[in-house]
């Protein structure tokens, strides 16, 4: 848990400070892909699985607690909270462009910034297949895909919105 708060405090002061912040540079969208999916999923399982494998001691990792599928699950949980940002950034871009923050929708534009969202969206809900099929989970696991409908409308409205006060009803 020390190692994962550590990685989570760096992430947060190179997305937001230091002499390089990502979150200006247009850069973040992999750091919040890793850090809040991936590092957080397989940090939460590894919390809850490490005591199933013994005592170790306090600097020794239990490999067996760091299962392919958790990094799988990390997949999706990034690309949604990826999706968060992409959102807020092209709602923001307008005050972006004149506080000089480079963000990618800034940097690459709107029609960018609107295929990665969708992108990501898609990888999301092709997810659980993978899980479904290549895992070996139960049909429980496509679940997700009831919250399809919701997700048609946020896509549409993502792809024409541009105003910060359209759009920030999506990013709580």
């Amino acid at each position: 848990m020390l190692v994962i708060g550590l990685l989570s405090i760096g992430a947060s002061w190179i997305y937001s400070a230091g002499p390089f912040p990502f979150g200006e540079r247009g850069i973040a969208d992999l750091l919040f892909f890793v850090s809040f999916g991936i590092v957080s999923v397989v940090g939460c399982y590894y919390v809850q699985a490490a005591p199933a494998y013994g005592q170790p001691a306090l600097w020794q990792a239990v490999p067996e607690a760091f299962p392919v599928a958790a990094f799988a699950f990390g997949l999706p949980v990034g690309a949604l909270i990826t999706n968060i940002l992409i959102i807020d950034d092209i709602g923001d871009r307008e005050f972006d462009v004149v506080k000089g923050k480079r963000t990618v929708a800034v940097r690459a534009g709107m029609a960018w910034s609107r295929t990665e969202f969708v992108a990501l969206l898609v990888l999301s809900y092709l997810a659980p297949f993978g899980f479904w099929l290549g895992l070996d989970f139960g049909a429980s696991i496509l679940l997700p895909l009831l919250t399809l409908p919701y997700t048609f409308s946020t896509v549409r409205d993502v792809l024409t919105l541009d105003r910060f006060e359209d759009l920030v009803p999506m990013t709580p």
